[in-house]
């Protein structure tokens, strides 16, 4: 077995180059950021740049997360479908405070958004506002 640590030792972080970022000129609704960083990784050839992090509080207080599919986005929320009986569907009853993390690497971007989630309606789709 290989020690990880030298593995880790040996890799390299954040190669780019990538994309200019000026954080003086963000536009004043962040749905606009998250659209257009969003296009970007699509034209950059990001594998599943749908995909994302939620992350939920379990009934002790501690932090879980798991990795999900981006269903759809309006100027609402975002939305993603839950099992009302798994466990990220308990922990969501409990406790409906989340985070979303989207992590695109080819573009050295992320964003991190901080919400209440509820259901839409009689499907099993959680909205993040």
């Amino acid at each position: 077995m290989k020690d990880i640590n030298k593995l880790l030792k040996n890799l390299k972080s954040l190669k780019g180059p990538f994309p200019r970022f000026d954080p003086t000129n963000v536009p004043s609704n962040l749905n606009e950021l998250f659209q257009e960083w969003f296009t970007m990784a699509i034209e950059n050839g990001v594998h599943e740049p749908h995909s994302m992090t939620l992350s939920t509080i379990n009934r002790l207080g501690d932090p879980d997360a798991r990795v999900l599919i981006l269903k759809g986005m309006d100027d609402d929320g975002w939305y993603f479908a839950s099992g009302s009986n798994s466990v990220k569907g308990q922990q969501l009853k409990m406790n409906p405070n989340v985070s979303l993390t989207f992590y695109w690497s080819l573009i050295g971007r992320q964003i991190r958004i901080r919400g209440t989630s509820f259901m839409v309606g009689k499907r099993i789709v959680q909205r993040i506002f």
